[in-house]
């Protein structure tokens, strides 16, 4: 959950630079939505920190669904590889996190695509059932 003051300055923050056509807060939504929306996304930020190391499921979904991501580099998120997008915490991260989108923005729909590519090959090789099945049986079997 957003606390009310964070969600206020995003809200005029997107207001005050005519944002309001390309930014949406839609808040809690059931699974079905978010579903839709996540499918529609051409970029997922998460930026969570503190982090115990544990895997994100939002994360885990963007790459199943080829979408880009920005993440503190921290944990578990450090270990993806540098085609993913990674901010270092510094007392600059609302600048970098801004700079960094707009990198993103501006890439051409040819870069775009061939970073989806990545995540696509990222997913295949990482996280498809089948792949893990046998990886498990390796280990078990071993």
């Amino acid at each position: 959950e957003i606390d009310k003051s964070t969600y206020k300055s995003a809200m005029e923050y997107v207001k005050t630079n005519n944002l309001e056509s390309k930014v949406k807060f839609h808040g809690r939504v059931d699974e079905k939505t978010f579903n839709f929306y996540l499918t529609k996304s051409d970029l997922i930020i998460n930026l969570r920190y503190p982090s115990m190391g544990e895997v994100s499921a939002i994360v885990v979904r963007a790459i199943q669904n080829s979408i880009p991501i920005i993440v503190i580099d921290h944990a578990w998120y450090s270990e993806l590889p540098d085609f993913f997008i990674k901010l270092k915490l510094s007392n600059n991260l609302v600048h970098d996190l801004t700079e960094t989108i707009y990198k993103y923005l501006i890439l051409s729909s040819f870069q775009k695509k061939q970073l989806r590519k990545k995540i696509m090959k990222y997913h295949e090789e990482h996280y498809n059932f089948r792949n893990v099945s046998n990886q498990y049986m390796k280990i078990i079997s071993s």
